[in-house]
């Protein structure tokens, strides 16, 4: 078990910041139960028995599914009586098919278990769930539903940045806003440094122009186009690296992202800032 985070590859990153719905709907109790479930349910009360003999109450990980849905990775932290996910309270977000913690995991493989097929990888030494494989109603299209859980540690990194980072998405995305115009300015310890792009963005797709003159977006990678990639850049970077993320008067907008990151082969310094920002 690694103590240290590694990427969370939120990103989707942090992306953010919804995944599949609730459990309910991502598995419809089967017609059918198939052949007999005591040999998963067996290793499953097993694996429960372990986790809970080992009284862990302060861990992370970083969990990501994979369906026929918006698929995001998310930070869980535990501290205690206190989980959240992607640095806010669970309670404080809309659901989004991630799981509340450990027991949340163990209640996803649970469900999983009612359904026509599920594989479970579970962890030897704790008996957390690390992957599943599962598939619902064996006829049925889509129904598919698997995670992995990486980046286990007992020591979790701060989430602050990665809350309010979250909470700021959550606030852009109900103002539905899919085109607007924009302009960044970046400054980093790389070719961009010192460069201005002029956005425009008309049904989420951006049009980019450097001194009046359209660029490929192709030719960007790694420069965020929209709104939502400044947000999912900040989420992130927040568990890897120091962050510092300022918001316009409706905190749903980030108007500076500035990342240090004192990890080797790393770019050391990126500051994103948003110079003018319009709807009309």
């Amino acid at each position: 078990m690694r103590r240290a985070m590694t990427t969370a590859r939120l990103i989707g990153l942090a992306a953010v910041l919804t995944g599949c719905s609730t459990l309910s709907e991502l598995w419809p109790t089967p017609q059918d139960q198939g052949p007999t479930k005591a040999p998963l349910m067996a290793e499953f009360d097993r694996n429960l028995a372990t986790w809970k003999a080992a009284a862990i109450t302060r861990y992370a990980f970083t969990y990501t599914p994979s369906c026929f849905c918006a698929s995001t990775a998310h930070l869980i932290v535990a501290d205690g009586d206190e989980i959240r996910i992607d640095g806010l309270p669970a309670g404080a977000r809309p659901a989004s098919g991630a799981p509340v913690g450990v027991d949340g995991l163990f209640a996803i493989v649970r469900r999983a278990i009612e359904g026509d097929r599920v594989t479970v990888d579970y962890d030897p030494a704790t008996g957390v769930p690390t992957a599943m494989d599962s598939d619902p109603i064996a006829d049925a299209i889509d129904d598919e539903l698997s995670f992995k859980v990486t980046d286990w540690a007992l020591d979790p990194p701060d989430d602050r940045t990665l809350g309010e980072v979250s909470a700021a998405r959550e606030r852009w995305d109900r103002l539905g806003l899919q085109t607007y115009a924009w302009s960044i300015e970046i400054a980093c310890d790389c070719v961009e440094d010192g460069r201005r792009y002029d956005i425009v963005v008309k049904d989420g797709d951006p049009t980019v122009r450097a001194d009046g003159v359209r660029i490929q977006v192709d030719r960007l990678e790694g420069v965020p186009l929209t709104v939502p990639a400044l947000l999912d850049t900040a989420a992130a970077m927040s568990t890897v690296a120091r962050v510092r993320a300022e918001f316009d008067a409706g905190a749903s907008r980030p108007t500076l992202v500035e990342v240090h990151d004192d990890r080797p082969d790393a770019v050391s310094s990126w500051t994103f800032r948003v110079t003018s920002f319009s709807t009309g």
